[in-house]
């Protein structure tokens, strides 16, 4: 997110993951990236089928515009199935 202020991205986690009333298949957490002066929401999809990557991406663009942020990028980190790719595509 192009902002250092880490309880935006809590609040943002609390809102996308399933324990916050969000996505069913997701966990998430605000995480600092102190080297780059930013924040990330860092999330687990634990089953992509009923969760897709896109969507959890779109509803964390969602809450980061209510708090007049914006993503800044993106990544994935691990082995991903290739059809949660396509269906992200």
């Amino acid at each position: 997110l192009n902002t250092d202020k880490l309880e935006i991205a809590d609040a943002i986690a609390k809102k996308v993951r399933f324990l916050g009333g969000g996505l069913r298949f997701c966990k998430a957490m605000g995480v600092e990236l102190t080297d780059r002066n930013i924040v990330q929401v860092s999330m687990n999809l634990t089953d992509y089928t009923k969760t897709a990557i896109y969507r959890a991406h779109e509803m964390v663009r969602m809450e980061a515009n209510c708090y007049g942020v914006s993503i800044v990028g993106a990544e994935i980190i691990g082995p991903v199935p290739m059809a949660a790719l396509v269906q992200t595509a």
